[in-house]
């Protein structure tokens, strides 16, 4: 069901309802339109809903937009079908829309929902992806879910350097997150129900590979519940392995440092960056007499 609207607050729509194609495409054309939720259709979502802070901020919506509705329209591709009938393609809003169907199974009714034509090329199932990536960065996706975004962007043939371009994130975090994306079911299980951070597990991979981690982080959590906690911390994960929680921040300075003096000893064009350095120098009048 379709219905066309006007720029009015409203959430209930009392246009005609545009029950014909033409109808249909001149409401379309005109910007904003009003459909049946249940008609729009949902593909790849990298977002896990059933996350706990999902779980928890998906009811709160869902009782946001029982009281006011959506109050920020949807927006949407249109796509022919096989059979030349159209199809109302989710471009971005899955949190609202999934809100929404909460609300309705709480017995509020709710018979459309207010969309926008995506403006813009059509994208392909890779770039939607991409695009989850980019826009819902700041509405938090946790490191499991960028997991499987990157998993299912090489699936597609995109290389890390791609992944990397599209979504301004280094390689080394795509790594890192891969990483954790292609551990084992137990401890991806930790990260998910918030047992212990996904940074920790990450670093705990890093060191001792997804095995071993998953070992450790098992018994960490255990030390940390028997102590009241609900998270385990580098402090338990030191206490099972008898090491020293390590300064990642000092260690990637001092790695930074090295590969810097690493560069210079091997350069080609040592003697232009000296001579660059002095000519920085004059210009300052930071050489002294005797330079």
């Amino acid at each position: 069901m379709v219905v066309a609207t006007t720029d009015t607050p409203a959430e209930t729509p009392t246009d005609t309802l545009a029950d014909t194609p033409a109808k249909k495409k001149k409401a379309r054309n005109a910007g904003a339109f009003w459909i049946d939720p249940h008609d729009i259709i949902v593909r790849t979502n990298v977002r896990n809903f059933e996350l706990p802070h999902n779980m928890e901020t998906l009811e709160e919506l869902a009782d946001s937009i029982a009281e006011v509705g959506v109050k920020v329209p949807l927006i949407v591709e249109i796509e022919e079908a096989e059979d030349g009938t159209e199809q109302v393609i989710l471009f971005d809003g899955e949190r609202r829309l999934r809100a929404t169907f909460r609300a309705i199974e709480k017995g509020h009714d709710i018979k459309a929902i207010r969309v926008i034509p995506h403006v813009g090329p059509k994208t392909s199932p890779a770039e939607r992806i991409a695009n989850q990536l980019l826009y819902n960065a700041k509405e938090e996706l946790s490191h499991l879910e960028f997991g499987v975004g990157y998993q299912k962007l090489i699936a597609f043939g995109w290389t890390l350097q791609e992944i990397s371009k599209k979504t301004s994130y280094t390689v080394q975090h795509i790594q890192n997150i891969l990483k954790l994306a292609n551990s084992g079911e137990g401890l991806k299980n930790f990260v998910a129900t918030e047992a212990i951070s996904s940074s920790e597990a990450e670093k705990q991979i890093r060191i001792h590979g997804p095995k071993k981690a998953e070992t450790i982080i098992k018994k960490a959590v255990t030390i940390a519940k028997k102590a009241g906690k609900v998270k385990a911390t580098a402090k338990d994960i030191a206490e099972v392995t008898g090491q020293r929680p390590r300064n990642e921040e000092l260690e990637e300075m001092l790695k930074s440092a090295i590969e810097t003096i690493s560069f210079v000893a091997k350069s080609t064009n040592i003697d232009k960056i000296h001579r660059m350095a002095m000519g920085f120098l004059e210009e300052h009048n930071l050489v002294g007499d005797d330079n």
